[in-house]
């Protein structure tokens, strides 16, 4: 343990080290290990699950890469699988161990369900060469992919494929998931994710547990690289995202990642090699979308990144308040209008890390983190039926990372603040001309917030992004106009984001902290 902890001072230094491991003893989620059941199927709904029947009932192959496992540890992942309330499941398990413990177990304890296939490899060809034996193995028309000791809630694959149903035309599925004590008393850590948010995968792989993707995916992606163990799965998430016909979030914890040791569950450290592997990952990804000049930097937080993209040298740039008239934008001369508000000072290097997100082609807008003294004022916008218009991590110490860091990394959002923001100018120009057709417009005297939050509605209805770019920090040096209370509006009309960048259960406090729904 002091070796650990001395590894993590190196790592982060003294201030950083003290303020991480502060925020994790303060952690709202830590409420989770005695509420976790709430999150979990009951034994009525767990019944219903078994009498339910769907269009789509297609076969789903877990494929699962072993070395040298616990035999308790892999006992437990197959009766999770046999206890599942979706039946028509596969297993493969390809077995890279040297020994033949695993072997012996899979002999005299699986050779009577024929659902389980099981194969020891010649050779340990690491986890992605022995994960592409299992999926060779695999003969479903989707592939399931679990570690070789974790534990599927009975519920998984029922949800997978209900949401199958609904979605017949998506190819990746994904859950939210949650951290397991290596003999399976203590339930920890739930990452309850976005829908698909492409600008935070970039971030990190904030997918991870649970996977299920169309064979026919998995076909014309190929299979995982070698070349990129420790972040193999960052990378095929990578691929499979970007070629998948449709990306679908299924809200439900339906993964339980035991922590043990040698686990990245429990120490990010123990695999330090991922993070090159992630580095290599990106610069794959970015090189396939031809994105040229960007530069990848691993976070100082193991398994995220900072990209910094190139700005044109020739764009032209003008800087407005929020409160500027629409012909005063609309005759500007300039690619990208960046709206600042007048109390706002700005931290060296905003230009580059904002503008060059703003130049991706898919990006409408992007926004900067803002800051007051030692608090944030916003980083974000969120909106929520109950809880109306949300200043991210609003109030939140600038020293925290945030759930899940997100307070410090790069990734799509609702919306930004016009108090310091940056739209294209031609995008701009779009949402004019169709307010125009329609003859509507954004109401006058409403709040930075509302105009913010209407602003970013337009864009994404356009099919452009809306970025947050943490990095981009700017000081609030006059608080005398700040928000006392949160803002409620009518939500009339509008587009329903609710739970698409928010997780829907979760709310966030006023210490800028997000907390368990009740």
């Amino acid at each position: 343990m002091m070796k650990q902890i001395m590894n993590l001072i190196r790592t982060y230094g003294v201030k950083d080290f003290f303020w991480k491991s502060y925020e994790k003893i303060n952690s709202p989620m830590k409420k989770y290990s005695t509420e976790y059941q709430k999150y979990l199927p009951d034994e009525q709904e767990i019944q219903k699950q078994w009498q339910t029947s769907f269009s789509l009932e297609p076969r789903i192959s877990i494929v699962v890469p072993a070395y040298e496992t616990n035999v308790v540890f892999l006992e437990q992942l197959i009766q999770s699988i046999k206890e599942q309330t979706y039946p028509d499941w596969q297993l493969c398990i390809a077995d890279g161990s040297i020994s033949d413990t695993v072997e012996k177990y899979m002999d005299s304890h699986c050779q009577s369900e024929e659902r389980i296939i099981y194969k020891h490899l010649r050779s340990n060809g690491g986890i992605a060469v022995n994960t592409n034996e299992a999926i060779e193995m695999a003969c479903g028309e989707y592939i399931c992919f679990v570690d070789h000791d974790d534990i599927l809630t009975p519920n998984a694959l029922f949800e997978m494929v209900s949401a199958l149903n609904e979605h017949p035309e998506a190819e990746v599925f994904y859950s939210d998931e949650d951290k397991v004590s290596e003999d399976l008393n203590v339930y920890s850590d739930p990452h309850f994710k976005p829908d698909f948010n492409e600008k935070l995968l970039r971030s990190y792989n904030y997918i991870c547990h649970l996977v299920m993707i169309s064979r026919k995916l998995v076909d014309r992606v190929g299979m995982l690289r070698g070349e990129y163990d420790g972040a193999q799965d960052y990378d095929y998430m990578l691929r499979c995202t970007d070629e998948a016909a449709e990306v679908i979030h299924v809200p439900k914890i339906l993964y339980h990642w035991r922590i043990c040791a040698g686990s990245t569950a429990g120490n990010s450290f123990n695999k330090t090699y991922a993070k090159d592997g992630g580095t290599k990952a990106l610069e794959s990804y970015l090189s396939k979308k031809k994105i040229r000049d960007a530069k990848v930097v691993s976070r100082v937080d193991s398994g995220s990144y900072q990209i910094s993209y190139p700005v044109k040298d020739d764009a032209k740039v003008i800087m407005l308040r929020p409160e500027a008239g629409h012909e005063e934008i609309l005759n500007s001369v300039a690619d990208y209008i960046v709206f600042v508000d007048e109390n706002i000072e700005l931290s060296d290097g905003w230009e580059q890390e904002l503008l060059g997100v703003l130049s991706l082609p898919e990006v409408g807008m992007v926004g900067g983190k803002i800051i007051d003294g030692k608090k944030i004022v916003v980083n974000g916008l969120y909106s929520d039926n109950e809880y109306g218009i949300i200043c991210g991590f609003e109030n939140l110490s600038v020293y925290y990372r945030g759930y899940q860091k997100r307070a410090v990394l790069t990734q799509n959002v609702e919306a930004v603040s016009l108090q310091f923001a940056a739209v294209k100018k031609s995008v701009y120009e779009r949402i004019a001309e169709i307010q125009n057709e329609k003859k509507e417009s954004l109401q006058d005297n409403v709040s930075v917030e509302e105009a913010s939050l209407w602003m970013g509605r337009e864009i994404w209805k356009l099919g452009l992004e809306v970025v947050q770019v943490p990095a981009a920090t700017a000081k609030l040096i006059d608080n005398k106009n700040k928000r006392e209370k949160i803002i409620r509006f009518e939500r009339k009309n509008s587009v329903n984001f609710d739970g698409k960048y928010m997780p829907q259960n979760l709310f966030q406090g006023n210490d800028g902290q997000w907390y368990l729904k009740k």
